[in-house]
């Protein structure tokens, strides 16, 4: 038994020794707590000030009937305060509505989250207001009435076609008709003070932190490059910075820093990029269109990095760690398994040199062309293709060649990682795989369209129900928690709540898991959290000690892998490291859902048994860095694995009882029939969780 059961729910306080996302003559404003003198040596608001950590677990990415594709997709009903009410723990009955009544049901929140903000889309805030307020001069207009009848369909099809204004503006960042007669500017004002007193009378110290913030949606047609913007206390900017006053992220940055950071008044600020995996190269660019740098002085750089110290790795809208297939890239690496997890487009490969990628009107089996995605390098705004950089394991190569450069010297993508659902049913947090009834509304409000895989439909059998972000903070209030986001002492979960650590020294033991004070130990005078940056080399015989520690959720733990990402003078490297104890006695997955899916069976409950009696609820280990380079850049993040469990689309086949033998059962229930869905490693899912990294910058 390891000696650090107990450890898990504390983390000593440290101080940083550096931060390479500001330039190299620049010294950064600390977010640091005061040294450590012993537990309980100051009071917080919460009471004695531990001396080490807690872990604290969160949802940054919720969307109630405010957000203007919400309300459309049939969310017609709760408001922020309904989602504060479920993250506290109680229940909502699923949208769409009929009448008065939900057509689906209620959803618990099974355990209530720690900390969360209420996101809705700044653009169109007060449009919405305006078209639902039967009071309002707007209700009775074309856009207003049409808008509401949008929330009247049951398909991703019929809402689609009937909603291009709203679309077409957004893209433009043209008002809405209906501004011309109204006060737009007004009604946005007038909800966003009411958002500022329900956040004010739901947020609970030491129970329940509730932020402010609100979704900057930018993007088009084809790609999104979408940021959540987080404020930490109740001095906000009048009104939200949205998508129709600034057009790219420096906008938004100069904007929240003149408006909020500057103010005088205690604002602050973070802007959280998200599913990057969508965004078409452009989340990550380095390169304008015309070829010129996105980031052409270390200032600009300097900005982006601490305006954005986080990104969001995983929602319901997939994962964005990593992808296999780059081979035409310079980010071109081995295969790693595990990057096949959670996939959007997950029935397509990357397009490699000489394939012609098929049009819509097209087929494989007839035309000469191949169901694959193109790849763009990020510099065409609107091409709808996929980049290397889109996926955040090429991300932190990028920022890390960007600070190589001489004439600039700074990190603009030195980034931690946070997770979310991104729910749009007000239902923040909702991450059970056993209960999942989709996210979206109408999306996926039937368990028909929750388990095809039609390409008409937008959120079937390949989305999921999202993340969940982790952090450890000296407490549960805003100023706590808020400050670990900034130094980026976090975490992201695929929706398990698993506890992990993640320290770098130079100097560790390599029997440390074994020691009762194992967290003095990580955190020593030249040990640093996840999120941190190593202290200076101390010799030249040094090199970087890694420990993760992680204590399982409801399912055994299975991997500890550390992810080694680095830019030397050669180029981008990646190298994935399997550090679990005992590796050589892991079993591979044990579970079969192979017998339901094939119809030898109907689904039932003993598809998801697992056959296997290994129950590994804590894992530690040290790793040491034998091939270091001191004169690289290097990121260091660790991943860890539980064992494979059922995926929420199993657990719907035995809900629904579905036959995989009936004649027609494979088309009409890919989700739970179709061999493809199985053999993309669809049926069962592996939930992991993904720490900020940890940086040697040179």
């Amino acid at each position: 038994m390891l000696a650090v059961l107990c450890s898990l729910l504390a983390c000593n306080r440290h101080q940083e020794t550096g931060d390479s996302s500001q330039p190299k003559d620049s010294t950064p404003e600390s977010t640091e707590s005061p040294p450590d003198t012993g537990q309980g040596s100051s009071d917080g608001e919460c009471g004695p000030v531990p001396a080490h950590r807690q872990v604290f677990f969160g949802d940054l990415h919720v969307h109630s009937s405010w957000s203007a594709d919400a309300y459309t997709w049939g969310n017609t009903r709760y408001t922020p305060r309904d989602a504060l009410d479920f993250a506290m723990g109680n229940s909502l009955e699923l949208p769409p509505f009929d009448g008065d009544d939900s057509s689906r049901g209620k959803i618990e929140q099974i355990q209530p989250l720690d900390f969360i903000a209420i996101t809705d889309h700044s653009e169109f805030l007060g449009e919405v207001s305006l078209c639902t307020d039967e009071s309002s001069d707007a209700w009775d207009s074309g856009t207003c009435v049409e808008f509401r009848a949008q929330s009247e369909y049951r398909t991703w099809e019929e809402s689609s076609a009937s909603a291009p204004i709203w679309l077409d503006n957004a893209a433009s960042g043209e008002d809405l008709p209906i501004c011309q007669d109204v006060d737009c500017d007004s009604a946005a004002l007038e909800r966003w003070t009411e958002l500022q007193e329900i956040n004010r009378s739901y947020n609970d110290p030491c129970n329940l932190t509730v932020f402010s913030g609100y979704e900057w949606t930018a993007g088009n047609y084809k790609g999104s490059w979408h940021r959540n913007v987080i404020f930490k206390n109740d001095q906000v900017p009048s009104l939200p910075i949205s998508y129709m006053e600034t057009r790219n992220w420096y906008d938004l940055a100069t904007q929240l820093s003149q408006q909020c950071l500057e103010a005088g008044n205690g604002c602050d600020v973070l802007a959280i990029p998200h599913t990057t995996n969508i965004s078409s190269g452009m989340t990550f660019r380095v390169l304008e269109d015309d070829g010129s740098p996105v980031f052409d002085s270390p200032e600009k750089a300097a900005l982006r990095a601490s305006m954005e110290p986080l990104v969001e790795i995983f929602q319901a809208k997939q994962a964005s760690e990593c992808r296999n297939g780059f081979h035409d890239s310079p980010y071109a690496a081995d295969e790693d398994s595990f990057c096949d997890f959670e996939l959007r487009d997950w029935r397509s490969s990357i397009c490699q040199a000489g394939e012609t990628p098929c049009e819509a009107w097209q087929s494989p089996d007839t035309d000469d062309c191949v169901e694959c995605l193109v790849q763009c390098d990020g510099t065409e705004a609107d091409s709808g293709c996929v980049a290397p950089q889109d996926f955040l394991r090429n991300a932190l190569k990028a920022g890390m060649e960007q600070y190589r450069d001489p004439d600039l010297g700074v990190n603009p993508f030195q980034v931690g990682f946070m997770a979310s659902t991104d729910n749009h049913n007000a239902m923040g947090g909702n991450t059970d795989e056993t209960d999942y009834d989709g996210s979206h509304g109408m999306n996926d409000d039937e368990i028909q369209e929750l388990l095809d895989e039609s390409e008409e439909r937008n959120f079937a059998v390949g989305s999921n129900p999202g993340g969940l972000t982790a952090l450890w903070a000296d407490e549960n209030t805003r100023d706590s928690i808020f400050d670990a986001l900034k130094r980026r002492e976090t975490y992201a979960t695929s929706g398990t709540r698993m506890a992990v650590r993640f320290f770098g020294g130079w100097d560790y033991d390599e029997d440390l898991c074994d020691q009762e004070d194992l967290l003095d130990a990580a955190d020593s005078p030249n040990g640093v959290p996840m999120g941190g940056e190593l202290s200076a080399r101390p010799s030249e015989d040094s090199l970087p000690h890694l420990l993760v520690h992680a204590m399982a959720d409801e399912t055994p733990l299975a991997l500890l892998q550390v992810v080694k990402v680095w830019v030397d003078s050669q180029g981008s490297h990646e190298q994935v490291f399997d550090i679990t104890p005992d590796a050589d006695t892991h079993q591979e997955p044990w579970l079969d859902t192979s017998v339901c899916l094939g119809g030898e069976s109907p689904w039932n409950e003993s598809c998801c048994e697992r056959h296997d009696s290994r129950e590994r609820n804590e894992l530690c280990a040290v790793w040491i860095d034998e091939d270091f380079d001191p004169e690289a850049s290097v990121a260091y993040y660790a991943r860890i694995m539980e064992e494979p469990s059922c995926r929420w689309n199993a657990y719907l086949c035995i809900e629904s009882g579905i036959d995989c033998s009936r004649e027609g059962a494979q088309e009409d229930w890919e989700g739970c029939c179709d061999p493809q869905v199985e053999a993309a490693g669809m049926m069962v899912i592996q939930e992991r969780a993904w720490t900020s990294p940890i940086w040697y910058m040179q």
